[in-house]
Order: structure tokens, then C-alpha cells, then sequence
């Protein structure tokens, strides 16, 4: 989904992404339960910029740049899906946009959001399962410049959800 918005007299292009057939609902089926509580949130949330950037890399891109101001809309997105207060998905994606163009000279963005549960390696499989759909693909080798991303965990379903928001910003 692309929505123009007017900002400084120029047009910026969102993009927000869910598929359908990607709500990456991993795991919910044939996967055994494991414990998940020695997983580090931050860890995970530095594993899946660390893979993004590696799958990057490997298509002859630049790596994204990490800014923990990103990385604080992104976590409080994922908080918001655990508990429940918004729907799997890209609700509010525009208001995560709007604050991050009060901080930064932003002419693009677009965010991928995952859920998996069950699972020995729950960052890997949420990134795997975006560099195979084209839609999230698109996303992480577009053209963008910066990132965060934000995870969190619903310990009563041991379910685990993911955004990461992908950031051009200009000079």
C-alpha cells in the first residue's frame, strides 16, 4: 500500500506491507514447544538487523544503519501486538511514519511485521520467511538507508512478534 502525504512540499511514498498469505504464523503446527525465556529480546532485535543486513550484503547493497529511535517505534509495535492492544499488522504504520519525520528528513518508508511461535530460532525464521515472500523481500533490498526493529514476546501463547521499520532518510 502506498499513501502520498505532503510534507515540505514534496510527495513522500509509505509503503506498508501484509500479505495475506504472510502473517508468518510459523510454528503453530508440527513444531515442538520449547523454552523460550532465556531468549534475549534485544538479541533477537540485533539478529534480525544482523541477518537483514547479511542477506543485503550478499545482494551487492549497502547495509541499513540502526537508529534506536526507530527501533523504539518498532519494539512499541510489537508490545502493542503481545498484548493485544492492536491487531497483527500495520496499524498506526502512518503515525509511526509521521513521528519519525519530526526527528528525521524521511522521504520513504515501509515496515515488515512477523509472529512465530514455538520455535528454537525465532528471529531466523521470521527473516527467512521475509527474504522468501517477494512482497517483504521488496522491503528489505529496497532502497533504504536506515532501520530499527522491535520485538516482543506474549509469554501466555509464547508467541512472538516482530516489525522492523525501514527508513530512507535524506541528506
Amino acid at each position: 500500500m502506498s499513501l502520498p502525504l505532503q510534507s515540505h512540499n514534496r510527495v513522500l511514498k509509505w509503503k506498508a506491507v501484509i500479505p495475506a498469505a504472510l502473517m508468518i504464523a510459523i510454528g503453530a503446527h508440527g513444531c515442538r514447544s520449547v523454552d523460550t525465556s532465556g531468549f534475549s529480546i534485544s538479541g533477537m532485535e540485533q539478529l534480525v538487523f544482523q541477518k537483514v543486513n547479511e542477506h543485503r550484503t550478499s545482494q551487492g547493497l549497502s547495509d541499513l544503519e540502526w537508529k534506536s529511535d526507530v527501533a523504539d517505534l518498532a519494539r512499541s509495535h510489537s508490545r502493542d501486538m503481545a498484548e493485544g492492544t492492536v491487531p497483527f499488522g500495520h496499524a498506526g504504520f502512518n503515525d509511526r511514519v509521521s513521528q519519525l519525520s519530526r526527528l528525521f528528513r524521511v522521504s520513504a518508508a515501509a515496515e515488515n511485521v512477523g509472529l512465530t511461535s514455538n520455535l528454537d530460532s525465532p528471529a531466523q525464521v521470521v527473516v527467512d520467511a521475509w527474504i522468501a515472500n517477494p512482497t517483504h523481500k521488496e522491503n528489505i533490498e529496497d532502497d533504504f538507508n536506515t532501520t530499527g526493529v522491535g520485538v516482543a514476546r506474549n509469554a501466555s501463547s509464547d508467541t512472538w512478534y516482530f516489525t522492523q521499520i525501514y527508513v530512507k532518510l535524506r541528506p
